[in-house]
């Protein structure tokens, strides 16, 4: 049922109090859902959230008055945030804004900090935006590059070295049909000379086709590496990469 306060002539789900309240709320039930326990005291909420060597301790304990504080910028950034825990697609992201969020959560005494944070949204969100900006500078497109084309230049020796093997080995047919044709008598077909460069023609040919099934092998084993390795990327956004 939709409550109108007649004071403010609106409905509460258009008021400004209830979009900070709902963000307000929204953001407790995440930071329970990623905290590693959570308990009640006096019908209030407490976490405990631990990321690697970190952890903090956390009562999630606001006043009335920080509800009707908080302005639209703040509660897009508390949304936004929201969204960068729920978010799996970049935990690189989510445990950079978590850590800051600790250190910058662990400034004030335990009963304080949720308040703290609250108070002080906006500068918690600029450190984190920083901090993670800073860390995509070292995994910039510059260096996603650089490995790509790395990767090329491998996979083009590899495939470069079957080529060369190949012509290597290839040299030999021609060599060997022209010792085995010099060898074989025609006056006497069924020499024993002739039987054995026969054998040996065979012999020749079934090694040959060894080595072309082996060069077979590992054409097919280096299109299965890049197969892989461009699987990497297909479930990303192209934009983001």
């Amino acid at each position: 049922t939709s409550i109108y306060i007649n004071e403010l002539n609106q409905y509460l789900k258009d008021s400004a109090f209830y979009s900070n309240y709902n963000s307000i709320v929204n953001l407790i039930i995440e930071l329970q859902n990623i905290a590693k326990h959570t308990y009640d005291v006096a019908e209030v909420k407490n976490v405990i959230i631990v990321r690697e060597d970190k952890s903090l301790y956390m009562t999630l304990l606001y006043e009335n008055d920080i509800v009707t504080s908080l302005d639209d910028k703040t509660c897009n950034q508390i949304n936004n945030f929201i969204e960068v825990l729920k978010d799996s697609n970049f935990l690189d992201k989510k445990n950079i804004y978590l850590n800051e969020f600790i250190d910058f959560c662990h400034l004030v005494e335990d009963e304080n900090r949720f308040l703290l944070l609250l108070k002080n949204f906006e500068v918690y969100i600029n450190k984190s935006i920083s901090t993670y900006n800073f860390y995509l500078r070292n995994f910039s497109y510059y260096k996603l590059k650089l490995e790509i084309d790395s990767k090329a230049i491998d996979f083009n020796q590899k495939l470069q070295a079957v080529i060369n093997d190949s012509q290597t080995k290839l040299i030999a047919i021609p060599t060997a049909f022209v010792l085995v044709l010099s060898t074989i008598k025609n006056k006497k077909i069924d020499s024993p000379k002739n039987i054995v460069a026969t054998g040996g023609l065979f012999i020749f040919s079934t090694l040959l086709q060894l080595f072309v099934n082996n060069q077979k092998s590992a054409i097919k084993f280096i299109e299965e590496n890049i197969d892989h390795y461009k699987s990497t990327f297909k479930n990303q956004a192209r934009t983001e990469v």
